[in-house]
């Protein structure tokens, strides 16, 4: 599979976007992992793609930067005058998490159209995941991950990255972990580090730690083999240890445009 970034930034600051990547399998198809606000500007500058160009999205939380771009996607897929241009976009997420995704944070831009009151159904093809379940698309095998991101009160609120398997003649010939948002807990998520060829790791560069991202300090202190299959990502750009990454011992950190080859396991410039 080919993976490109259109985006590699942080919620709240310009210059790279917001994290969007795009997963494009053997047969052209793109899977959007996360859809936020930016997506419309960052898949068009450095994916060179629009709506007409997404068959699927994954959607691994309910934050903005996550989500808020599928207002664009819902409204530029929906058959305007009863006329279905394109097949509706697949939408994968835990089961709960799309639940919450229409209740709390869709349904009050898109159920409205004149002469009628849709539903989430009427947008996307919603293909929800059940607990410890995975689901197939396009041939690859993604497993959904629970994360520690953020605490509401006493309950952790849900946040799941992605474990991705891609296959060469029935056999898995590289995993890829997306943590997509998460704090520094390896010991939770220790053992998808080691199963996974490629990592792309939530990194926080600002001088002020959040406390729900991980922080390149403590990213730092990862073992040896970890660091060097791991690519740093959701960063604040100009404030990034570039040169310092690399002779930490990580492949780098990600920039938008950047596509990677997960069967060459090699990275370059779109």
């Amino acid at each position: 599979m080919r993976i490109t970034w259109a985006g590699t930034g942080s919620a709240l600051t310009p210059g790279v976007y917001q994290t969007q990547a795009v997963i494009t399998a053997a047969s052209g198809k793109n899977l959007l992992i996360d859809c936020g606000s930016d997506a419309r500007h960052s898949l068009k500058e450095h994916a060179g793609i629009g709506a007409d160009d997404i068959d699927a999205v994954y959607i691994s939380h309910l934050h903005g930067d996550h989500v808020h771009g599928l207002e664009w996607l819902g409204f530029c897929r929906y058959p305007w005058g009863g006329v279905q241009r394109l097949p509706k976009p697949k939408i994968y997420g835990v089961d709960r998490l799309l639940v919450k995704l229409w209740a709390e944070v869709l349904r009050g831009t898109l159920e409205s159209i004149e002469g009628s009151v849709n539903t989430f159904a009427d947008y996307f093809d919603l293909r929800p995941i059940a607990t410890n379940e995975s689901f197939v698309w396009e041939g690859l095998l993604f497993e959904p991950v629970q994360t520690v991101h953020v605490m509401n009160g006493r309950a952790l609120t849900d946040s799941f990255g992605l474990f991705v398997t891609e296959f060469v003649d029935g056999q898995p010939n590289n995993r890829t972990f997306f943590t997509t948002d998460t704090q520094f807990c390896p010991s939770q998520i220790n053992a998808f580090y080691n199963k996974a060829d490629l990592i792309f790791h939530d990194c926080d560069t600002s001088k002020f730690p959040s406390g729900v991202h991980a922080h390149y300090n403590q990213l730092v202190t990862l073992p040896a083999p970890v660091k060097a299959k791991t690519s740093l990502i959701h960063y604040i750009p100009g404030m990034l240890p570039l040169e310092q990454a690399v002779a930490d011992g990580f492949i780098s950190f990600v920039v938008p445009g950047t596509i990677v080859d997960t069967l060459r396991c090699s990275n370059h410039e779109a």
